[in-house]
Formats: C-alpha cells, structure tokens, sequence
C-alpha cells in the first residue's frame, strides 16, 4: 500500500528591504500555501545566520497562488546590520519553507548612544539604599524620539522592587540625575549596581559600583511553650532569622518576667543565614500546675533582640481520673469505665442497618457528613445505605437519630424516591434549624410534593423532620429551571427561609440570579436596592464558606450584587454597607450570628484615622447605628488582611489573617508569602501565631482553613487546624514519608484569649515528634470540616476551652492500634473518647454546644446492642448510658451475638457483665460465674490471675463504683 502525499511545503520569495529608519525597514515577498493553512511571519538575524528571531510582521493564509507579504519590521536595534527572511508553516502536517537564500541584508539608521554615569550609593541603612546616577540623551538631527534614553538599575543579588524612567530627549544641554530608593534589601551583604541606559541604539552600562547594607538586629520570636505529661517538664524556644549575621541564642525563664534563670548556660549558635530556624530546649524540674515566663534571646556583633515574653502553666502532676458517677453500672456494662466525665457510650445508630455502614464515607473521611443539634439530643447524618424507614436510595440518604428514655431511634429523612435519578454531587439536606427540627431540602424528583411545586423540575422544600410533612418554598410564579438553589439559612424556627436562585416572581431579573425570602408560606423578591427597586446585576454571595448570611430570628440576611456592592436587608428594608470604588472593591469575610457586625476588607479610608496606603483594612459595619468602625490598625509597614477566620457571638472577639506587623517585634516581617493570626478585643489585638506555608497564603487555601476555625460561645477561646510549627513543639513526623520526605503534621491549636496562650492539644504529650510510617500516612490530627448541609456549625470549642479532635499519632498509652482515633482536650490533658483498641479508625462527627454528647463512629462493637461489626455511630455521653436489654444479657459472651471487639483490654478476658431479669444481686453472681468460667480458656497459667482480677473487679462493681 502507498504511503499518503505529504502536502507541498509553501513557496516563498522575499525581495530587497527598503527604507530603514533607527527602528524600522520596510519588506517585500510573496507567499504561495497550495491552499494549506499556513502561517508566515519575517525573521531577523543580527549573528550572520547564526541565529534568528522573530518580528511583529506575519499573518495566515490558505492562498492558492503567490499571495503578497509586505509590511514594516519593527521593534529593531538602531545602528545594526541584520539578514532577514520569510519563514512559513504548514499547519497540517508541519512541514516548513524559508524564502530562497541568500538572505538578504540591511542596516538601521545609527543614533548617538547616550552619557550614563552612576554615582556612589547613598543613604545605605540594613535594609534600604539610594541609587543616583545621570543621563545626557545626546539626540541626532533627525528624529529626537529615537534618542529617548530609558534608564534602569541593575542589582547582584537582586534589589527587589527597584523602579526605573525615561529620560527624554528634549532634555539636552545637561545631564539628568536619575535615582530611586531600593528598600526590602537583605542586611549585612554586599551588592553589586549597575546604572543601565538605553536609546534606540545598543544599551549603555555605567558601574558596577558597590556597597554593604549595615548589620541589624537578629529576628526573634518566642513561640508558645508545651507543657510535657507529668508537670515537670516542658519544650521551650521559638524562632531567629539572624539576618546574615553570626548569632548565638539563649532562653530566659523563671516564674516572673524577671525569669532569673537561662538555657543553655552558654549562648549556642544560631547560623548567620538569612531565613528562620527552630531552636527548642527542654525545660526539667519544673513544678507541676505552675505559671512559668520565658522569652527567647538572640545576639549578633552586638546586635541583641528579645523576644516577647511567653507565660505557660506546665501540666497537673498526675493523669488519674478520679470519678464518683452516678451511671457507674452503666459504665461498666457498656465497656465506658475508661471514658473521662462520667461518659458511657450509648448506640445512636440503629442496630438493623440493612448490611449498610451508617457513615457516608469509611471512618476517617467524610467528617462534614454530620450535624448535632445544639442541645445534643439529635444527630443528623448520611449514609450510602437505605435502611429502617427509608423510601428512598439515594447515594447520599439522610438520616435523623433521637435520643429517647430508652435509648436512640433512627428516622430517614425526605420523600420517597420515584425515580432511579440519583443526586451525586450534593446532599439532599441543604440546611438544619438549630435543633434539627426542621430541613431545607432539594430532592431529585419529579413528582408532585407539596402544593405550589413545579412537578418535573428542582423544589426546595422545608420538611417537619418529626412527621415529614413538606412546605414548598421555592413557590413562586415561574418554574425555577434545572439551576437549582443555593439555601443562606433561615431563622431558628425554620419560618424563614432565604434562598439564592433565578428568576421565580414577577418582579425579578430574569437574566441574573436574585435572593428570595420565603417566609410562613408567602415568597417574595429580598434583593431590593434601598429604593426599593430590584438589583439587575445579580445578587448573590462571594465569601467564605461556614459565615453566616442570615439574622436566628429571619429579620436580616446580608447580599452582595454583581458590581461589588455590600447590603443588609433588614425588617424589609435595605442598607447599603459600602460600594466598590476604582481598584478598591470590598470583600464580605464574616459576621456575627445574627448579623449585628458584617465584618469586609477594604483598602479605601473609610474611618477617620484609616490609612490612605491602600492596604487592605478589616472594617466592622454596626447593623445597628449603620456605622463603620475600623478593626484591624493601620499597617506601619504594609501589608493585607487577607481574611476574618472567626467571630464570636456578641462580635467583641474577631480573629483574623494579615500581612501586616502590627505589634513591634512580633510577627514576621511581611515577606515570602507569610501571614500573621491576630485576635481582637476590645480595640487592642493580640498576636497568635504566624503561618509561614506558603501553601496556605493564598486565599482560596485560606478560604478551605476557615472551615476548620472554631470560636466558643463566648469568644475567649479559638480552635484551629494547622500544619505550621506554631509552638516549641516540633510537629514533623519522627518516620520520614515515602521517598525519605520530612513531613509536618497537621495539629490542634487552642487559643486562650484572656491569658494569650496558644496550645497544641494534638502533640504528643510526651514531648516527642509524632510518629508516621514510611509507607505513606502521617501522624497528624485532625477536626471536621464545616457541615455540607448545615451553615450553623456548632462551636467546636467550649467556654472552657475544651474541644474533641482525630489523631492518628497515639497520644496515651491505652491508644495501641496505630489508627486514628477520636480524643479529648480539657483542663491541660488529653483523654481517649474512642478506645485506641479497634482495627479500624474511628472518626469524630460533631458534639453538642455544650461538649455532653460527643458523637463519632467506629466499626468496633462498643456495646451490647451492636452485633454487625459495620460502621456505626456512637455518643460518648456525660452521664450517659442505657441498661442492657434481657436479650443482650442472653448473648453476653457470644461470638455469635457480637464480636470480640465490643469489650475494652481490660474486660477482654473476664466478661462482659450484663443485666438480667433477675435481681441486682441473682445477676451479679450469674455474671460472675460467666466471667470465671472464661477464665477456664486461658493458659495454664494464666487462669488464677484471671480468676482473683474477676472477684475483685465484681467486689468493687457491687458498690456502684468503678475504680
């Protein structure tokens, strides 16, 4: 078989160039494509062939037939002799042609080159100079403009920033002083500056002249200290970027600011480089339950800076859970003895889930899956599974678990299916009131529902979680189209209900998306301007996901239109907040609940005392007054808020992001993509701690971290999700990844408002770097992220400062499976909520506002109820518990009603007690003899020790205590 014709090359003649000016020559030729698509443009060579450039002049064509190709070259060197030659392209098969050689050749008009003189630098500090020189145009005859001297200046190392200028060529007679101020220079270090001048013509050097920025003082800040198990010890120190001079460090630290006392004894070396490094010393001999001072302290050629001064209390003497609970026997029968506060695990997931796992993804994964009611008594949740009384198979089903008298009861939320349509990308559920009493849903049906639903397309409904009754919201005049909805939230009784979607009334726009306020029944257009009339430009909102929109009560939800305007919309009424100006546009970050702060950055100066620098200030807007305060200060060296990462209820702490130092000698300094954590109180701030990632300086990044921000009900604690090293604690994994990868650990941070202290509630307790494994997963931990279904995320952190979390580093010696597991934060001590013995991981879902109910799931069976060895859902519940039920007595013991893994260590070879119909007493002495009859399956020898831990645990279970 015969190869396919290629298609014929394009034929191409050039002819003599004409008319050279300093920068320009006028070309002839001709190009033929044989009906290709073909592209051609001129090129220039100034090496004799060597090489060669392309110009501005070339187009396409498909011509069949010599086509012209004339035009002007420009963009050339004046006083240069070039070849130049017409290339062309064959875009189906590549193939390429050149004009016949020789080249031909031309030569551009000369201009004088310019005077260029560079002075010696002045006004050297550490970090800035001035760079002078000057510049004398020397213009031809002909056209002055070619003589146009644009000026530069060159740095080794590079002078960031450095701007330059033109120096035109009617300034004759004198030479011009040129010069600019190079800042953001590295102290301690030589550079190289070269003043570069250039007309038409070939450019001009003057220089190199040198100079040495001074020495200053070394950058010093002292991190968070971390208070090691046991009370005696701790890990202390921070970090020093010496600014390229030798530096030595030291610690001081004491029980007062005076501290008295420093480690090492001698200053150890700190480097002379010019980036930060760690540096941690470990503290003995402390008192246990002690406040103690320190601050880092760093030295170069005399040059000494101190770090801010850090308090930090070293932990109580000892672990020991001493607990008198009311639900002691509980305890004991649902394998809970070990749980802090008096906790039982209680089943919240139904026991018959039809083969299905109750958790939408494995344990580990998926935590946004879940939302607790405030009051801890609901959990709502999805599975991959239809069981109990599900009328629907959906990918993601939704559920609602109840806490009850006599335990947990499981209702499967929205209509019945009657499509095999499945919904893949969101939930069914779009937001919970408070209490999970009722839902905003979305379902993929098309079928009739409620009245005033279009059949055949999308819906939003409110459903009655209790009795499953609907309420169409989305009833307006016109059928909503398949562009679906996107729910704000509504008020706590689910009366109201705000909404963003297309056009459904009247008086809307019908080509851009607007806000609706569906409230007791009645639909209306909430995207009105203050005069009433509707926003054209579509309404909408641009912010960070886990903020609020709308007011617990439904009489406030804050919109943004398509022109960067900020409103409230307030008791039917509507309020601008604040309006784009030229390359100044505001950007929502955060409110308060109920919408009493609306808190945007602006660079504008829209306060009395704001900074006219155009940085990017946080600004609060009262709903109340309808004023604007200025939170964060003005910047004394630059710098952006970037971002509001939490409120707390009343408004009166906001913790947010910033470029900007604020503090003096707190803080990095504004450069590499580092950010600053601040709170405010009060009209003062404090600094938390720098993240110097550069994965998490952007703001989509940020935007993902916000939703692992907590703030408790009353503002003075933060909880946060970090990789960054931001206490003496090193965080990276003592097991390099694969490939030999050092790894830093993400962890769990605590802020402490009243007392500024920042604690890592994840690191290991011991003090020793988290663990990992070679094969791939790190030892991080972990906090879930912001519900899918739910804009009213529950705090996360308590008043106390509590707050649960998953680690799969084993942060007590009783968590020995190497999984994740799920822990506990509170008073300065880590306690297992999971029991660190399954073989699966166990994943934290949620908890109520008070930190009662801690919800998470697991595959390990934890009570007698659970026999199917699935994933299920459990709460670790204060006080909590319910009494074994006669069956689950009946099977006590047997691998057929439940596997091994339902018992905790301690209870594995002795039994599990249950509670039968007998009396209190008749069921003691059955469940001890069962205990005492396992104790026949163990070795040999072996069995007395099992058998004198069975009396003495049933002796000390007879009086209602557990030891």
């Amino acid at each position: 078989m015969a190869a396919p014709a290629l298609a014929a090359a394009p034929d191409l003649t050039i002819g003599t160039p004409t008319d050279p000016t300093y920068t320009t020559v006028h070309v002839e030729g001709s190009v033929d494509a044989h009906g290709e698509p073909t592209g051609w443009g001129y090129e220039v060579s100034d090496d004799g062939g060597a090489s060669w450039q392309g110009t501005n002049l070339g187009n396409f064509t498909e011509s069949d037939g010599p086509e012209a190709a004339d035009g002007e070259i420009e963009g050339l060197t004046a006083g240069k002799t070039y070849q130049v030659r017409l290339a062309a392209t064959n875009y189906n098969d590549g193939s390429q042609g050149f004009s016949p050689g020789p080249d031909p050749e031309f030569t551009t008009d000369p201009v004088p080159a310019p005077t260029v003189t560079i002075d010696p630098v002045g006004g050297v500090t550490g970090t800035s100079a001035h760079l002078g020189g000057r510049i004398e145009p020397n213009p031809p005859a002909g056209d002055p403009s070619a003589a146009d001297v644009e000026w530069h200046f060159e740095c080794s190392p590079e002078c960031p920033n450095l701007p330059g200028g033109t120096v035109p060529a009617a300034a004759t007679g004198a030479e011009q002083e040129v010069g600019v101020e190079a800042s953001e220079l590295e102290p301690n270090t030589e550079y190289s500056v070269t003043l570069v001048g250039k007309n038409a013509g070939e450019p001009i050097e003057a220089g190199p002249v040198t100079f040495t920025t001074a020495a200053v003082d070394p950058d010093v800040q002292t991190l968070p200290a971390f208070a090691v198990r046991g009370g005696t010890e701790a890990l202390v120190g921070g970090s020093i970027d010496p600014r390229n001079s030798a530096t030595t460090y030291w610690i001081e630290w004491g029980r007062t600011t005076g501290y008295g006392q420093k480690v090492p004894a001698t200053p150890a070396d700190a480097g002379s480089g010019n980036q930060l490094e760690y540096f941690t010393r470990r503290l003995t001999g402390l008192t246990p339950s002690t406040v103690y001072h320190v601050r880092l302290v760093a030295e170069s050629d005399g040059h000494r800076s101190d770090g801010a001064d850090v308090n930090f209390e070293t932990a109580p003497s000892s672990e020991a859970i001493e607990q008198d609970c009311p639900n002691a026997t509980l305890r004991l029968e649902d394998n809970s003895t070990a749980l802090p506060e008096c906790r039982a695990y209680e089943q919240v997931s139904p026991v018959d889930k039809n083969g299905f796992d109750v958790a939408q993804f494995p344990p580990g994964g998926g935590d946004e899956s879940f939302l607790a009611a405030k009051d801890g008594s609901k959990l709502a949740f999805l599975s991959t599974g239809a069981f109990g009384d599900s009328k629907s198979a959906f990918l993601s089903n939704p559920y609602l678990s109840s806490r009850g008298p006599g335990g947990w009861t499981t209702h499967a939320l929205g209509p019945p299916a009657f499509t095999p349509e499945v919904q893949l990308s969101k939930s069914l559920i779009d937001w919970f009131t408070p209490d999970l009493s009722q839902a905003v849903i979305m379902p993929v049906t098309g079928y009739h529902l409620a009245p005033g639903d279009f059949p055949g397309d999308l819906n939003l409904y409110v459903e009655n979680t209790a009795t499953g009754a609907l309420a169409t919201v989305s009833n307006g005049t016109f059928s909503p189209g398949r562009g679906g909805y996107f729910v704000l939230g509504g008020s706590d009784d689910g009366r109201v209900v705000y909404f963003v979607a297309g056009r459904l009334l009247e008086n809307a726009p019908s080509s851009n998306s607007s806000i609706y306020e569906w409230r007791d029944g009645n639909l209306k257009l909430a995207s009105l301007l203050p005069d009433g009339e509707p926003v054209q430009s579509g309404a909408t909102i641009v912010a960070p996901s886990g903020t609020n929109y709308v007011s617990p009560d439904g009489s406030r939800v804050f919109f943004e239109d398509g022109e960067g305007n900020l409103y409230l919309r307030e008791d039917q009424h509507t309020y601008e907040i604040v309006g784009p100006a030229p390359g100044a546009v505001p950007r929502f970050l955060g409110a308060t609940p109920d919408l009493s702060g609306i808190f945007f950055r602006s660079s504008l100066a829209l306060t009395p005392g704001a900074a006219e620098d155009g940085t990017a200030k946080l600004y609060r807007y009262n709903s109340g007054s309808k004023t604007i305060t200025q939170i964060s200060p003005n910047a004394p060296n630059g710098g952006n808020v970037t971002s509001v990462r939490g409120v707390s209820p009343d408004g009166s702490y906001v913790y947010f992001r910033s470029e900007a130092r604020y503090l003096p000698g707190q803080g990095v300094r504004g450069r590499d993509g580092t950010v600053n954590l601040y709170m405010w109180h009060d009209g003062e701030i404090a600094l938390i701690g720098t993240e110097p990632s550069a994965q998490l300086s952007g703001e989509g990044s940020d935007e993902a971290k916000y939703t692992k921000f907590r703030v408790s009900p009353d503002g003075k604690f933060a909880s946060f999700e970090s990789p960054d090293r931001l206490t003496a604690y090193d965080n990276t994994d003592a097991t390099p990844g694969p490939g030999g990868a050092s790894r830093a650990d993400s962890e769990i941070y605590v802020f402490d408002a009243e007392t500024k202290r920042l604690t890592c509630v994840s690191c290991n307790p011991s003090g020793e770097p988290p663990s990992g494994t070679a094969e791939g997963a790190d030892a991080g931990a972990s906090v879930p992220n912001q519900p899918i279904f739910s804009s009213n995320q529950q705090a996360g952190v308590g008043d106390d400062g509590h707050i649960f979390f998953n680690s799969r580093d084993a942060l007590v010696p009783a968590d020995v499976n190497g999984v994740q597991d799920v822990y506990e934060w509170r008073d300065g001590q880590v306690h297992l909520i999971s029991t660190g013995t399954g073989n699966d991981p166990a994943a934290y879902a949620d908890s109520g506002s008070n930190g009662d109910d801690a919800f998470f799931s697991t595959r390990q069976q934890l009570t007698s109820s659970d026999r199917d060895g699935l994933v299920d859902l459990y709460d670790a519940r204060v006080d909590g518990g319910f009494p074994r039920s006669a069956e689950a007595s009946l099977c006590e013991g047997l691998d057929s009603c439940h596997g091994p893994e339902s018992r905790s260590p301690a209870e594995s070879a002795l039994g599990s007690p249950g509670t039968a119909p007998e009396s209190r007493a008749d069921s003691r002495r059955l469940r001890l003899n069962r205990a005492l009859k396992q104790c026949k399956h163990r070795p040999k020898k072996q069995r007395a020790r099992c058998r004198a831990k069975v009396k003495k645990r049933f002796k000390h279970s007879s009086t209602g205590r557990t030891h």
